[in-house]
């Protein structure tokens, strides 16, 4: 960076030199010359060069210096003076003002050419940063939807390869069972044993699989998929959750209804590792063009000092970008002892050809 900079720090002391000595010139010339106001109005010149300098208050500087000048010149001059003193002070002065309103117009020309420069440099910035938003959220899109398919995928992998081989393990066990006439009793209790740990293996094969996605949310739709959400929810936590939960006329696209699903699976996760709750209320409504999740809880809630750090979570960030990418928007509201609300509200049109097109990648 040095090697760039020095060039236009050189150039900028040269031409301040330049101006000094082209000051000192004319003063000189204004004292051996009798050329009358003539020489004093070369000070113009100068001043007029200083809007070549980058420092601001130089042509003010300049101005001063030739006021200066200009009137030591009148008592310097070593011939006689053309005109009379009162006239050639006379003169002098307009000089002196006219070297002051130039340097004003140069200056506030420098202001406003900086001023322009200085949001040129913002808007570029600005748009720069716009794009690498707009990257930012393609990005967090492609990774959203390749993070859904993938589990879509190992679901779908987990219920009808894994899961399968595990059940038919369990029907081979029990042919086994019934097949073998002669079996020592310790043997068929062991074998009993095993098929209740293979007949549980094949449950927990299958929660794991829903949870990672429910095949309702595709086949049903959204309410039916957040009723098994919450039944499951009920079952692992044994805290009771009260539904609204209100059928639309038309069912919702895919991403949408895999938004709603997985803020919902989220909320949920927190309300039961945070909130301390013994209720929550489940509610999904139709507002005119848009589609309303609202989540309560009658947990311990937080304070605003604590509201910081609930948004840095990496659960709460993933709700809101998901809401985001939809354009939509995420609200949470809560009181500390008085529980919590998260509200979701999606347009059910209006999201964009763009985004769209990553979401679907």
């Amino acid at each position: 960076m040095t090697p760039s900079v020095e060039p236009k720090t050189r150039s900028q002391e040269w031409l301040i030199a330049a101006i000094v000595g082209l000051t000192i010139l004319i003063f000189v010339f204004d004292s051996f010359f009798p050329l009358g106001f003539v020489i004093p109005a070369l000070y113009l010149i100068p001043i007029t060069l200083t809007s070549r300098v980058r420092q601001p208050m130089t042509p003010f500087m300049m101005a001063a210096a030739a006021t200066g000048l200009t009137l030591a010149g009148i008592w310097t001059t070593w011939t006689a003076p053309v005109v009379p003193f009162e006239l050639g002070l006379f003169n002098r002065s307009l000089v002196i003002l006219a070297g002051w309103t130039a340097a004003t117009i140069i200056w506030h020309t420098a202001q406003k050419h900086a001023r322009q420069e200085l949001e040129a440099l913002v808007d570029a910035r600005t748009a720069a940063l716009e794009d690498s938003q707009a990257q930012l959220r393609q990005l967090t899109a492609l990774l959203l939807s390749a993070q859904d398919d993938e589990r879509r995928r190992i679901a779908r992998e987990l219920h009808d390869e894994l899961n399968q081989r595990v059940i038919s393990l369990a029907f081979d066990i029990d042919d086994q069972m019934h097949q073998t006439t002669v079996l020592p009793d310790a043997a068929r209790a062991t074998l009993q044993l095993v098929k209740n740990e293979v007949a549980e293996l094949s449950d927990h094969l299958r929660d794991l699989a829903h949870r990672l996605h429910p095949s309702v949310l595709d086949d049903l739709g959204i309410s039916s998929a957040l009723r098994v959400c919450a039944h499951d929810f009920e079952q692992r936590e044994h805290i009771p959750v009260r539904l609204a939960l209100e059928e639309g006329e038309k069912p919702l696209g895919r991403h949408l209804s895999e938004c709603l699903f997985r803020v919902t699976q989220e909320a949920l996760r927190n309300v039961a590792k945070h909130a301390g709750a013994s209720h929550v209320f489940l509610a999904l409504s139709y507002d005119e063009d848009h589609v309303v999740l609202q989540i309560d809880d009658d947990g311990r809630g937080f304070t605003p000092q604590d509201r910081a750090a609930v948004q840095r979570g990496l659960g709460l960030i993933s709700m809101g970008e998901r809401v985001r990418l939809l354009e939509g928007t995420l609200t949470l509201t809560s009181d500390l002892g008085r529980g919590t609300r998260l509200s979701v509200s999606i347009p059910l049109t209006g999201i964009s050809n763009e985004q769209t097109a990553h979401l679907a990648r």
